[in-house]
């Protein structure tokens, strides 16, 4: 026997809502409540990216902040830097 599926079309909004309604309630809840375009396994894949797309965010912003880390620091050791440079120029004066 040969059961013949058939491949039902959802728009980006009506997968959104279903990852939605998902996380707030549970994945067979949303099967139940969005029933025929809704399936388990289209939900599931629905939470991954969005898990998925949560971590890339938490990346791209730690790399943001040791960058910015970075610049601060330069930026404090060039201070330092010309700091010393003017005080032994003004201790040098001050000696002759």
């Amino acid at each position: 026997m040969c059961s013949t599926h058939i491949r039902i079309l959802c728009t980006v909004r009506l997968k959104l809502n279903v990852t939605k309604y998902a996380k707030q309630y549970s994945s067979s809840a949303a099967e139940r409540h969005f029933q025929p375009p809704a399936t388990k396994k289209m939900i599931c894949e629905g939470k991954r990216q969005d898990k998925e797309e949560e971590e890339e965010e938490k990346k791209r912003g730690r790399g943001r902040r040791k960058s910015r880390r970075r610049r601060r620091r330069r930026r404090r050791r060039r201070r330092r830097r010309r700091r010393r440079r003017r005080n032994v120029r003004c201790n040098d004066v001050s000696v002759n």
